[in-house]
């Protein structure tokens, strides 16, 4: 079984490099034209499958998927709210990107503001990629891959060995994509890949659904309606992580900065042949991302209907629902895809990290008189060193906690301000290049500031830590319960066992009661009795504390997910697996489990939303350059000039098909909408 998985995986992998290198490898690679802009001669399938497939990483299928697992549908706004985003790409970013003529989003700041605002974003867009993108998507995406096609187990190598071998030999190939055939080869590669997800992400829906059903596809839809109904809805609760209310600040700004200014995504919109493809590839792409919700949400709920009481964490649960409804051969199909995802996502950064370095700053600082082949060989140098640099801090970031959460603060640090630059930028006349990089420096130390300055310490939460314990009859669980932080009245918390994969009364005794912290008091512990159990079970079962506060204070550590509940977990192993292995394991979780959580400390978006603190910071900043261009604006007034680098005639349709997706858009939101749950 394991042969035919890798097998396909083999073959259709290597299927998309040889029809993309059939396709490609006449295209001209040596000047900055053909190899940035890929000549500027790509239409409009080519833009929307690479756009497509440059967003969907494994960020997006793990991580979207695992979200809809904890909060459910409302998380569909990232797929829904980009194609507003889209919709301002195609009608008022592309027609003043390409009029320009730019590679880069900072060329077009230089022609609006000045050099040094051209060098200073150069150097953001980098620094960002190099130390917080590059890395990530090798290590999300080699994550995934070891879940999905067991390389350990393949392999016989241990699961960091693993994880240094894939994120080496998809950094290798994601490099030699994007450094020896630049950005068409790019773009062929991910509209390939993107048919191939495509189809697997739908095949995950559809073989998910039925599963759950049992009696296939509609019964599977009907099990979702009735048993997450509640869960099926667009609008966002204040305890999800996207409350309605952030649709309108942060969520919108993000999105805006992602499908109009960030390098990474846009760069293929450059190289159009004409506006009326760029704005067909754009519009196209958003019609596509309608349908993202089916194959980056649904499996996310379908995911939580199977194995919610099996304590998975939620970036675990798509590598095993694609393992548990797919076939072998459909799973290395799958797993080809995921890799494609994982390189367009890769080879896009790089590429783009390379014209950044090579028209933005080697052309424009290092060597003004650079030939193209210098510029374009810059270019490439400068990417394998950041590829091997990429592939070698990759496998580190396995200590850190919140990997996604860490991706999601940094991108905060550049998105905000740049975005706010590029948009005062091309709606005003006499704001002047001083404006620019002060709103550039502001907005990068003030969002800072708010991210990791601690204002305090931080409030009180309830944390279970984890047990493990060898099954059998006379033996007992115990779970440390802690309070953070002191409070100076009693706290109440109620506590129950909850059945997992073991069983109550075969597996462990059945308990439920309340704990009361007396003021000052931050300790407690619960005692659950084992039960000898001589049926043939797995080896391993788990059952759940679930913990609730009667006093307002939050819980951490949630395996799974009741609303404002959590569970610590209790693994029982059988007795005859009682190894030295597994010892091991339960003195090291018994040795943790009586350490003492940190308190952690208070920061401002612990008073304020995250999304609503990035709508203030943008706020602050476009009304900073504004005044600033009262004060003391430009001499004249700034004046677009276009260059005639590409047919301007726009697509005649195109203002139609964007009222049409907005309409599907707002259509969608009302049909889920439970609004209700704001009450």
């Amino acid at each position: 079984m394991q042969f035919i998985t890798l097998a396909t995986f083999v073959f259709f992998t290597g299927l998309v490099g040889l029809i993309t290198w059939i396709i490609t490898h006449k295209d001209d690679h040596d000047s900055s034209a053909g190899y940035f802009l890929a000549g500027r001669s790509l239409t409009f399938p080519l833009i929307a499958g690479s756009l497509l497939l440059t967003n969907l990483s494994t960020e997006q299928m793990v991580g979207l998927n695992g979200a809809a697992f904890i909060d459910g549908f409302c998380v569909m706004v990232w797929e829904v709210v980009a194609v507003l985003a889209l919709v301002s790409m195609a009608l008022f970013f592309l027609p003043r990107f390409l009029k320009s003529g730019i590679a880069t989003v900072p060329q077009l700041l230089k022609i609006r503001f000045d050099h040094q605002t051209e060098v200073i974003t150069n150097l953001i867009f980098l620094i960002a990629y190099a130390t917080i993108l590059l890395p990530i998507i090798l290590y999300t995406g080699a994550r995934g891959m070891i879940g999905i096609l067991d390389v350990q187990g393949m392999l016989g190598i241990s699961e960091t060995a693993a994880l240094w071998l894939i994120v080496w030999v998809v950094g290798l190939i994601g490099a030699m994509y994007a450094l020896f055939g630049g950005l068409r080869t790019v773009a062929v590669s991910d509209t390939l890949n993107g048919i191939g997800l495509l189809i697997g992400g739908f095949l995950i829906t559809y073989f998910g659904l039925s599963a759950l059903g049992g009696d296939g596809f509609m019964s599977g839809i009907t099990a979702i309606k009735e048993s997450q109904a509640d869960r099926l809805n667009s609008i966002g609760g204040e305890g999800s992580s996207v409350p309605f209310h952030t649709i309108f600040t942060g969520i919108m700004l993000l999105n805006l900065f992602y499908w109009c200014t960030n390098q990474q995504i846009i760069q293929r919109t450059f190289g159009a042949k004409s506006l009326a493809e760029g704005q067909k590839g754009v519009i196209l792409t958003g019609g596509l991302k309608l349908l993202g919700p089916m194959y980056l949400v649904f499996p996310g709920m379908i995911a939580f209907a199977l194995f919610a009481s099996e304590g998975l964490k939620a970036d675990m649960t798509y590598g095993r629902l694609v393992n548990e409804v797919l076939p072998p051969w459909l799973t290395g199909f799958f797993a080809a895809a995921m890799i494609g995802a994982i390189l367009s996502s890769f080879n896009s950064a790089l590429n783009s990290t390379c014209t950044l370095f090579g028209l933005g700053l080697y052309k424009n600082v290092f060597k003004k008189d650079a030939t193209e082949h210098e510029v374009v060989k810059s270019g490439k140098v400068f990417g394998w060193l950041i590829a091997g640099a990429a592939m070698c801090v990759a496998p580190l970031l396995a200590n850190t906690t919140s990997i996604f959460a860490y991706l999601q603060k940094m991108n905060g640090l550049y998105f905000i301000p740049i975005f706010a630059v590029v948009i005062v930028g091309l709606l005003s006349k006499r704001v002047p290049p001083m404006a620019a990089k002060a709103a550039l420096i502001v907005g990068f130390l003030v969002i800072a500031i708010g991210y990791f300055v601690p204002l305090g310490s931080g409030d009180a939460k309830i944390v279970a830590k984890d047990v493990a314990q060898i099954e059998g009859a006379d033996q007992t669980v115990k779970f440390n319960v802690f309070l953070t932080k002191a409070c100076e009245k009693p706290v109440t918390v109620e506590y129950a066992t909850q059945a997992g994969t073991a069983e109550e009364s075969k597996d462990y005794t059945a308990t439920k009661g309340t704990l009361i912290f007396a003021p000052g008091e931050t300790k407690k512990n619960i005692t659950v009795n084992l039960l000898a159990d001589t049926t043939e079970e797995p080896d391993k079962e788990a059952f759940f504390l679930m913990l609730k506060s009667a006093d307002g204070i939050g819980v951490n550590n949630s395996y799974v997910i009741p609303a404002g509940a959590a569970a610590a977990v209790a693994r029982i192993f059988d007795a005859g697996t009682d190894t030295s292995e597994a010892t091991k394991q339960i003195a090291s979780l018994a040795k943790n489990a009586l350490k003492e959580p940190d308190v952690g400390s208070k920061y401002i978006t612990d008073y304020i939303h995250d999304f609503h603190f990035l709508g203030i910071v943008f706020a602050v900043l476009v009304v900073l350059m504004l005044t600033i261009g009262i004060v003391k604006p430009r001499e004249t007034d700034w004046i677009q000039e276009d260059v005639k680098a590409v047919d301007m005639t726009p697509w005649k349709h195109a203002p139609t098909a964007c009222v049409i997706l907005v309409l599907i858009v707002l259509a969608i939101y009302a049909f889920f909408a439970d609004f209700s749950i704001l009450g």
